[in-house]
């Protein structure tokens, strides 16, 4: 009897406990952006839209950027507290994040001190002023977009100025637009030098108060786009393609290697319709960089049918010396005034050593390292990633993102998520005789993933609540049944 009258009493007590938590406590709650990345023009301003976990407002969300010359939050709010105001502003969950005076990528950090609520966002700034090259046949065309977000006052004006400098002349200077509250500056402009000369240009933005003209180029800028155009050239049609029967050679010291340079006619051209044979029909140059590791002897006496849609160009003979790096650079002559250049790596290895089958096939001589082989990183995760050098002295190395879009790596070998997707991470050294990949696949975090809405909740909480009733009623009623016996 005492168990039975434990037993609903404990009931009881969980129906009671459960019922009376705040339904918040249920409640799917977050604070995030409502992107991953924003991509901003400078001097411009983006209005961001937010999710606020309920009890709490924007005064809360205490901001910041990692570079703030780049890009941070504003916000105030203009009300009193004891203006019926106040709270109205509070309750709307849009920010405002204002591009600064530098170019570049920053992170904006987000949250709600003394609580676990955080998130974070990216915010690209790049540059107003946009220069596309266009060619028509004797003219270079350029167009010019323009877009500022700064607000104006009555008594400023504004101008967008371009600067043409033949190379080895002078700028001259011309004002493509200029007018009151940035008019000027939200345009699209077109501009036509002559095609025969290659030229440098500035297009920038110049500011003055009323009463104060400054003519162009004279005055202060305040951002600028600067660019080199090349002059129009009769591009000679290039025939063959060139290509090599190795990518990479390895050797012992004492061995040697035979490589041939393939010319193959381009698709859609002529095919054999004379056979004309003779020899050393093409010019090809060869040369090593370090002749003390290794030597090329190239062969003379190579006969082609000159019309023939695949020729050899070239042979020669690489001879391994004494052990180390170093590359053979292979230029071919496709026509008057074009050369194709090929450079394939050489390593040679003491005569001790063993050849790595793989090694040889693919050339590989430096293979990037993660910490744990990580390659799957939630987004704004950051990952740290090393070189290491396979039978050569350390180098200094360049990093590059296939797609930066979905993760950048700076200079040091940090990897930072951006968006969802698979990236591949490339690292090369600075003579590109040597390079590595490695994929990194970005994917939402667990945390921020889209939780039901409002709604939702409601229902949810309510069957749960309608669940807990039932049997907190039923509980009770056995409890009385049970108490009467």
């Amino acid at each position: 009897m005492k168990l039975r009258k434990l037993f609903f009493i404990i009931i009881g007590c969980m129906f009671i406990g459960l019922f009376c938590q705040p339904l918040k406590s249920y409640a799917s709650e977050r604070l995030s952006f409502d992107k991953e990345v924003y991509v901003i023009d400078d001097f411009s301003e983006v209005i961001v839209e937010m999710d606020i976990p309920e009890g709490y407002t924007k005064s809360d969300i205490v901001f910041k950027s990692d570079d703030e010359n780049i890009a941070k939050v504003w916000y105030f709010n203009p009300f009193d507290k004891d203006d019926d105001k106040y709270d109205e502003w509070e309750e709307k969950t849009n920010i405002a994040i204002q591009a600064e005076e530098k170019l570049g990528e920053t992170k904006i950090q987000a949250t709600i001190e003394g609580t676990e609520f955080s998130a974070s966002t990216h915010v690209k700034v790049e540059n107003p002023i946009k220069i596309n090259c266009e060619k028509n046949e004797s003219d270079i065309v350029l167009k010019i977009e323009s877009k500022c977000g700064l607000y104006f006052i009555d008594t400023q004006y504004q101008a967008i100025d371009i600067g043409v400098k033949p190379i080895g002349g002078e700028f001259s200077w011309e004002r493509l637009g200029f007018d009151k509250f940035g008019g000027a500056l939200n345009k699209n402009y077109f501009y036509t030098l002559k095609g025969d000369t290659e030229y440098e240009v500035i297009v920038c933005w110049t500011f003055w108060d009323e009463g104060d003209v400054v003519e162009p180029g004279k005055g202060p800028e305040w951002i600028s786009n600067r660019t080199f155009i090349n002059k129009i050239e009769d591009e000679e049609e290039i025939l063959w393609d060139i290509s090599t029967n190795k990518e990479s050679i390895k050797l012992k010291v004492g061995e040697s290697t035979k490589i041939d340079i393939i010319a193959e006619l381009k698709e859609g051209m002529s095919s054999i319709h004379l056979v004309e044979m003779r020899k050393d029909n093409w010019d090809v140059e060869w040369k090593i960089n370090d002749e003390t590791i290794a030597k090329c002897i190239p062969e003379k006496g190579i006969e082609n049918n000159i019309h023939g849609i695949t020729q050899i160009a070239g042979k020669a003979s690489i001879n391994a010396l004494k052990a180390g790096s170093t590359k053979l650079s292979v230029k071919v002559k496709v026509s008057n005034n074009k050369t194709e250049e090929i450079e394939i790596p050489i390593t040679i290895v003491d005569s001790d050593e063993k050849k790595d089958d793989e090694e040889i096939s693919n050339g590989a001589k430096i293979k990037i390292l993660a910490e744990n082989d990580k390659k799957v990183l939630d987004i704004g995760e950051t990952l740290k990633l090393s070189v290491e050098f396979l039978e050569m002295s350390d180098q200094n190395v360049n990093w590059e993102s296939i797609d930066s879009s979905i993760a950048t790596v700076d200079k040091a070998g940090k990897v930072t998520a951006l968006k969802e997707g698979t990236v591949k991470i490339k690292v090369y050294t600075e003579d590109k005789n040597f390079s590595d990949e490695y994929e990194i696949t970005v994917k939402k975090t667990t945390s921020n993933e889209k939780l039901p809405q409002t709604g939702e909740h409601s229902l949810l909480v309510c069957g749960i609540a309608g669940i807990i009733l039932i049997i907190g009623v039923i509980s009770i009623i056995k409890y009385k049944k049970f108490k009467k016996i």
